[in-house]
């Protein structure tokens, strides 16, 4: 193994990963890249991931396995899969991505090559659950001309896998608290957002991901959820457009573009009347369920007052 060159630390966090983690980490360790080490932190998975996992790191020198005792969730995984990394680099890996061969070399290049820079970003390509292209549109790296011109690219693409790009090890281990304070569903976009409003960000169109397009069971579920992640979604952008800028015009260019960004990906229809009914008809059915739920709520606490329960 090389220590010319730094050495970059792939975190890749796992739960029941079997079939595609196969795909993924082959995808892995052919990597040109080559002073690398792959950190998997397996939570507590019972379909044979912990089997295959142990028998990979017995095999090569440069994985290295760790097993949770219990699942505790998707994101203190992500977070120890950060912690035991021990290179220069880091990156976090999906368990059921797959990656260019030259995806760690190119992006390692782009970030050494940009002292200032805290994050390399690659080129995504969504897939189906089969591997094959999915219609989606591609997402494109950042250009590193500005932070305004990466500010409205990942809005324009809605590039919340750029967190998967690769990272300077020691500042994303400091701020990834940073991460943890936003809500889950929409994190990574808000936490990315912040980030190109206070660094330089680089990328490079060599450095591809095949990304698998998966429904997410943080999504909202119901029209009180979707409210919320809405009115979520406007604060926390607001709040950065006023924390990270310096004067009332650029704040108010920069949450012109960040409202913008929330309206389409959240609200927009393909017609003004269309967005309109559904705004109404989100707000009327949250308000009617809240409402009920209310009732409910006051409806139980009368009836404890009134009905105590006795011991027997």
């Amino acid at each position: 193994m090389s220590r010319n060159v730094p050495l970059v630390s792939i975190g890749l966090p796992v739960y029941n990963g079997l079939p595609h983690l196969r795909v993924a980490i082959a995808s892995l360790l052919a990597q040109d890249y080559p002073n690398l080490e792959i950190v998997i932190c397996d939570n507590a998975s019972d379909d044979g991931t912990s089997d295959y996992c142990g028998a990979l790191a017995a095999e090569h020198s440069r994985v290295r396995y760790f097993r949770n005792d219990k699942n505790l969730g998707p994101l203190e995984n992500f977070r120890l899969a950060l912690a035991r990394a021990d290179g220069e680099y880091f990156m976090w890996a999906s368990h059921d991505d797959r990656w260019t061969e030259r995806f760690v070399s190119v992006l390692a290049k782009s970030l050494s090559g940009a002292a200032g820079a805290v994050l390399a970003t690659p080129a995504v390509l969504h897939i189906c659950e089969d591997g094959t292209l999915c219609s989606e549109p591609p997402d494109r790296p950042a250009t590193g001309k500005s932070n305004r011109a990466n500010l409205e690219l990942l809005y324009r693409d809605h590039a919340a896998s750029w967190i998967f790009g690769l990272w300077r090890t020691d500042w994303v281990r400091e701020h990834f608290v940073e991460y943890t304070e936003l809500p889950y569903w929409g994190a990574d976009v808000l936490w990315l957002a912040d980030i190109c409003l206070r660094h330089p960000v680089v990328g490079d169109q060599e450095a591809v991901i095949y990304k698998r397009l998966r429904r997410s069971s943080y999504a909202p579920r119901n029209a009180r959820a979707t409210i919320a992640f809405w009115a979520s979604m406007f604060w926390h952008v607001s709040h950065m457009s006023i924390r990270r800028t310096n004067s009332w015009q650029e704040r108010a260019q920069i949450m012109g573009l960040s409202w913008a960004y929330v309206y389409r990906l959240g609200i927009r229809r393909p017609h003004l009347l269309r967005t309109a009914w559904r705004v109404l008809r989100m707000v009327a059915v949250a308000a009617v369920s809240s409402l009920v739920l209310a009732v409910v709520h006051v409806a139980r606490t009368l009836t404890r007052k009134l009905f105590p329960s006795r011991a027997v």
